[in-house]
């Protein structure tokens, strides 16, 4: 689960002052990482293995027939100062676009509302996270025309031309590159898991989460946001 959230996720870390920083990281939802969020749910919640890989291409064909290429974007600070100092960032959501190898920017078909809100860097819980959808095709001379042409495309880069913090817009733009697997190119086939924990297995490993970590080098940071990631994702199929 660590690996998959790793390559399927590219992160911009903004220093807001001496001690603050912000911390954007957008998350492709692609087939691998479909696949591997259901199955660490089976073996957490011991589904039965009979027609496990129908169910498995059931989720994968659920989640392609959306027509959009979904991510999550989450957004967290991080303070090592006793007094820190209070920050106010909006991002510019209406104007994130992805960009394709014909050199086209694709503005995104819907989001979710709570992402273009102020976040107060000092509040209890500065974290937000949500959806971030782009459309999967796109008319052109009519006809619909695949957005990212897996031919053509093989990463993702989604732009964002600025950051308001404080009320000052930055100087300059930001951007993630991800790599990109077609959602109908559903990837390899996984045999039913068989796991068998040993006597006193903390199954805490294998439990998802519903918010991100919020210090940046905190212990097990990786792992407890792929935890989140996996949270978050199964509420996408």
């Amino acid at each position: 689960m660590i690996s998959e959230t790793k390559r399927w996720s590219d992160t911009e870390t903004i220093k807001l002052d001496e001690t603050s920083r912000l911390r954007i990281t957008l998350t492709f939802i692609s087939p691998e990482l479909l696949q591997v969020v259901y199955i660490n749910r089976v073996l957490k919640d011991g589904y039965p293995t009979s027609g496990f890989q129908d169910q498995l291409q059931a989720m994968l064909a659920k989640v392609a027939a959306r027509e959009e290429l979904l991510f999550l974007l989450t957004i967290t600070t991080d303070n090592n100062s006793v007094s820190p100092i209070r920050h106010t960032i909006k991002l510019p959501v209406s104007e994130i676009v992805l960009n394709n190898s014909e050199n086209l920017e694709v503005p995104h078909s819907h989001d979710d509302y709570n992402l273009a809100q102020s976040i107060d860097t000092t509040a209890e819980s500065a974290s937000v996270f949500g959806i971030l959808a782009f459309p999967f095709t796109k008319p052109e001379n009519g006809e619909c025309k695949w957005v990212l042409n897996p031919k053509f495309n093989t990463n993702i880069v989604v732009t964002m031309p600025h950051l308001e913090v404080d009320g000052n817009r930055s100087p300059s733009s930001y951007s993630w590159t991800i790599p990109y697997t077609s959602l109908i190119d559903q990837g390899p086939s996984f045999s039913a898991p068989n796991f068998n924990p040993p006597l006193g297995y903390d199954f805490n490993v294998i439990t998802p989460y519903p918010l991100p970590p919020v210090k940046l080098n905190q212990p097990n940071y990786e792992q407890d946001f792929a935890k989140f990631i996996w949270q978050q994702i199964t509420g996408s199929y």
